[in-house]
């Protein structure tokens, strides 16, 4: 329902409070991975504070190998 820069707010919808780490999609590209609080619930509404984010572009996906990889060899 409503996006600031300290978090957001969503229906209720009987559901239990998000927890974690959410991603925040503009349109169909993800733009935010935060993790989340729930600071608020009134009114059918749920609030909710960004604690910890950062840009998608920062986050290094899962499967990357590191930059530095490499082969050990014992040498012989």
């Amino acid at each position: 329902i409503e996006l600031t820069n300290d978090g957001f707010v969503i229906e209720a919808d009987g559901r239990p409070p998000l927890r974690g780490y959410v991603d925040i999609y503009l349109a169909s590209e993800r733009v935010l991975r935060s993790l989340v609080i729930c600071t608020w619930a009134r009114d059918g509404l749920v609030g909710y504070e960004f604690k910890h984010d950062s840009l998608v572009s920062e986050i290094r996906p899962d499967h990357a190998p590191p930059k530095h990889a490499g082969l050990l060899s014992s040498g012989s």
